[in-house]
């Protein structure tokens, strides 16, 4: 099973274009989605806001995984793929640094963004043996 990262901002739009994408995938695909969120900017940098907003990225996380998820069926994506073979993540951060963090902690077989989906360029990385 091939793996890939989505750094997703959550909008319906990226949701079906990721669905496009991996019902033509020729393989499997393991999944890792990763939602960046920030406080606003004035915003005070302490426990309850920080807590407050990441409850805020993880609603929208789930609620951007349900657009996948096949209606009556619960177990498979649109595409085929085993809801267990997504795993859905938030990150304080931003889009950039997200990538650069789970790019740097594991490898992935292709890297895709709103960007590489949009303009139908999934990025394909070579293992490093």
């Amino acid at each position: 099973m091939k793996t890939a990262l989505f750094i997703t901002d959550c909008s319906a739009a990226s949701a079906e274009t990721l669905t496009g994408w991996l019902t033509t995938s020729p393989v499997p695909v393991s999944l890792t989605v990763v939602h960046p969120y920030d406080i606003s900017p004035g915003q005070p940098l302490n426990k309850v806001i920080i807590g407050e907003v990441r409850q805020q990225a993880v609603s929208r996380l789930q609620a951007w995984q349900n657009l996948l998820t096949t209606p009556g069926k619960g177990q498979t994506t649109t595409c085929n793929v085993p809801v267990n073979a997504v795993q859905a993540k938030v990150l304080l951060g931003t889009p950039e640094l997200a990538a650069r963090i789970y790019l740097s902690l594991d490898s992935y077989d292709y890297f895709l963004d709103n960007v590489t989906l949009n303009s139908k360029q999934a990025v394909a990385r070579q293992a490093v043996t």
